[in-house]
């Protein structure tokens, strides 16, 4: 039996799986973030996220850690650079071994292989898709400064701007006092500073996120105003993709940790129907998106 392994290595946590030439899945590991490449160490990090997550799937399926697999496919965030992927090599022991961004597992993942859209709401955002005749494209992913709109750093972020441009008129926002609380601050300018500093992390800020789905979903306009505007960020860079690959009907598919909030959901779903797209569940997850694209490569089935 021929194995495979599929990782996602995003910027809160790497997950990996263990599968057959089948796209069956075996066993499952996970461990930290994989990302923040701009940073001290970014490399080790890699290392040894991917290298713990890959390990604890071969021990979840009863496999030696030191297991030859036949084909392996590493999904990251962010642009894929030669260290980078110099870091994956030296841990994952594979006959054929991929290095390449997350929006194609997560695609993979949702249609299995078949024509379709597929936006990431994470940490950033990104929408991926390929139609019929195998044109792919992908729309957005430029990083915390110049993209992801409707991320869930995004969210945090410009929930933060705004409450900051009222404190600069002298008055205070029920969405900055809740940022002040969640980060354990005294007062709202040190949360920027902070982050300056590198003492908030990028997926620390955006965990805030959560904070303001649930102000939202508890009647507080400005946050749920946020949301409605993330969601139709989300639905527009879906809308751009199917629109370059010509699927005027197309399926559309949200993955990622922001893209679970409900409002959120109905807000880049109807979007999506006003322009005659609908949104679907995907058909598995983006590490297994990964899984099935090691098994691809490698000339077996992926699902």
């Amino acid at each position: 039996m021929k194995l495979f392994v599929g990782v996602d290595g995003g910027q809160t946590a790497t997950q990996a799986v263990v599968g057959d030439e089948h796209g069956a899945v075996l066993g499952r590991g996970e461990s930290g973030p994989a990302n923040h490449v701009d940073e001290p160490g970014a490399e080790e990090r890699l290392r040894s996220a991917v290298e713990e997550a890959v390990r604890g799937a071969l021990h979840s399926a009863g496999l030696a850690s030191t297991t030859l697999l036949a084909g392996a496919h590493v999904a990251l965030t962010g642009e894929i650079e030669e260290r980078r992927t110099a870091a994956v090599e030296s841990v994952v022991h594979a006959e054929r071994l991929t290095v390449g961004h997350d929006a194609p597992a997560a695609w993979m993942g949702a249609f299995a292989g078949a024509p379709g859209v597929a936006v990431i709401a994470g940490t950033g955002s990104v929408a991926f898709g390929r139609n019929a005749q195998g044109e792919e494209v992908r729309v957005g992913g430029w990083g915390y400064l110049f993209g992801d709109r409707g991320s869930a750093f995004w969210l945090a972020a410009e929930a933060i701007r705004r409450a900051l441009d009222v404190l600069d008129r002298g008055r205070e926002t029920p969405l900055g006092e809740a940022a002040r609380r969640h980060f354990g601050v005294a007062r709202l300018p040190e949360v920027p500073a902070a982050f300056y500093r590198r003492s908030i992390s990028r997926s620390d800020l955006a965990g805030f996120a959560r904070v303001i789905a649930a102000m939202a979903a508890q009647g507080d306009v400005a946050a749920a105003g946020l949301v409605e505007e993330a969601g139709r960020a989300l639905a527009e860079l879906a809308l751009v993709a199917l629109d370059r690959l010509a699927l005027r009907r197309g399926g559309v598919v949200l993955v990622g940790g922001a893209a679970g909030d409900p409002l959120l959901r109905r807000v880049t779903a109807h979007e999506l129907v006003l322009r005659g797209a609908t949104m679907r569940e995907p058909l598995a997850e983006p590490v297994v998106g990964a899984l099935w694209l090691a098994g691809a490569e490698q000339g077996g089935r992926h699902a």
